[in-house]
């Protein structure tokens, strides 16, 4: 068992975005199912992804309730927002807000509007809050530097490349036997 879990908590999403991981089949077999947030007590690090998960905030509100304790680091990985989102975030030990040049630039103007104000109400040092923008929209975005701990601009990989890193346990949620999913 490695120290951290990457956890897929719906495949669904609303973007659709051509270079998404969770177009790579193979990888989302090799996740392990899981059906409560007790099954990932015994890591330090636990990494909440979809899809979209705050497309389920009840569920990322459960696993960040549930497992949340000054001895683990909780992120979540997200390209919306949500006010249930809004809601947890001073339990989060980090964001990383994702700009998918598939957004629609008002949605993703909102979006990134709603976290910053978000990340400057909480006034939370401790939390590390980081932006990827996809390269592509480089010259489009306006952003506020000093909310964010760190900016990157990524370019999207062929969702055939994309892997799970060594040092993580990868599972996927699955609610009264579901996976949340688009269809």
């Amino acid at each position: 068992m490695n120290n951290s879990a990457r956890v897929i908590v719906t495949l669904k999403c609303s973007l659709s975005c051509k270079n998404c991981a969770n177009n790579n089949k193979e990888l989302i077999k090799s996740a392990r199912e899981i059906t409560s947030p007790q099954e990932l007590e015994g890591y330090d690090d636990i990494v909440i992804t979809g899809g979209e998960p705050l497309s389920v905030p009840h569920i990322v509100e459960d696993i960040v309730n549930h497992l949340h304790s000054p001895d683990r680091t909780i992120y979540l990985y997200t390209s919306g927002f949500s006010e249930k989102g809004a809601l947890i975030y001073h339990k989060l030990d980090g964001i990383t807000l994702t700009i998918h040049k598939e957004v629609i630039m008002p949605i993703w103007r909102s979006v990134l509007t709603a976290w910053e104000s978000t990340i400057e109400e909480e006034k939370l040092e401790d939390v590390n809050n980081r932006l990827f923008i996809d390269s592509r929209l480089m010259n489009k975005l306006t952003f506020k530097p000093g909310v964010w701990d760190e900016v990157k601009l990524i370019r999207m990989l062929n969702p055939e490349l994309c892997s799970i890193p060594e040092n993580e346990d990868f599972f996927i949620f699955k609610e009264n036997g579901n996976v949340f999913n688009c269809s």
